[in-house]
């Protein structure tokens, strides 16, 4: 979400920032981390350190992006519980973890 936009840039705008600079930006979030990862040549230090630092405190989640991802997120949701090892490995974290959040390997529909 946080490449959805920005209070000063929309996701096209970002995206086209990146292209620019050439740099790769990656970012992942879990029960208890969060990070935003970032590749590119030195020369592109200064602007890009900009753009991350824009992305970590500025993030907007417009509400169309917001759908668009929370639609996307279902669909993956409705698909890992079709698939025999994420059930087991779902079992397996509610009898270690009981009613603790790690017990949760991922979010249910509702």
């Amino acid at each position: 979400m946080v490449r959805t936009g920005t209070a000063k840039s929309t996701s096209r705008e970002i995206e086209e920032r990146l292209r620019g600079l050439g740099a790769d930006l990656s970012v992942s979030a879990g029960q208890d981390t969060s990070a935003i990862s970032f590749a590119g040549l030195s020369e592109h230090a200064e602007p890009l350190l900009q753009l991350v630092n824009e992305l970590a405190r500025d993030a907007s989640f417009p509400p169309p992006e917001f759908d668009r991802e929370r639609r996307q997120k279902l669909e993956e949701v409705k698909l890992e519980r079709t698939q025999p090892g994420f059930l087991a490995g779902e079992r397996l974290r509610r009898v270690l973890f009981d009613k603790h959040p790690y017990a949760l390997l991922s979010p249910a529909e509702e």
